[in-house]
């Protein structure tokens, strides 16, 4: 049998081609990040890596995260605007101070389905076809994807 060969990075650049960012339980590694057409392993916390995109975005990720507050009147799992200029927006599947949360960016979401026999996990089938299974029930993620989508509009309105 082959060992698959990776690469470790020490530091990542949320871009527009980041679809979601996965907690990783590994010595190496912490963060496992799918974009469109690669996968990269990297040794930060996601949470550090949303926090560094949103100053290279313009704001912190607390200002951030207080605006969408505001906006929503919700105080928990509240979706971030990266960069509202390049569209990036992504939503937490859970507190972002929890080990599992994922981070799913908005763009890239295709369908959510439940995983049959199985309560509160579903299927998030990216654009590009690439799948992930979440122990989250597909009303959250729906509902987080509902949130999210009122700051890109709302977010995203000029004047």
């Amino acid at each position: 049998m082959t060992k698959l060969a990776f690469t470790i990075l020490n530091d990542y650049t949320i871009n527009k081609r980041t679809m979601a960012l996965l907690p990783a339980a590994h010595t190496d590694y912490r963060t496992i990040v799918i974009e469109e057409n690669a996968t990269y392993y990297i040794n930060q916390k996601p949470l550090d890596l949303i926090k560094l995109a949103c100053f290279k975005g313009g704001s912190s990720y607390d200002g951030r995260r207080l605006a969408a507050m505001h906006e929503l009147a919700i105080y928990k799992k509240v979706p971030v605007a990266i960069n509202t200029h390049d569209g990036i927006y992504t939503f937490p599947t859970c507190s972002p101070s929890l080990f599992h949360c994922h981070w799913i960016f908005y763009e890239y979401i295709h369908s959510i389905c439940p995983v049959p026999k199985v309560s509160n996990q579903c299927l998030i089938t990216f654009k590009n076809g690439e799948k992930i299974t979440i122990n989250v029930s597909p009303k959250i993620i729906r509902r987080q994807q509902y949130r999210t989508a009122h700051i890109i509009h709302r977010f995203s309105q000029k004047g």
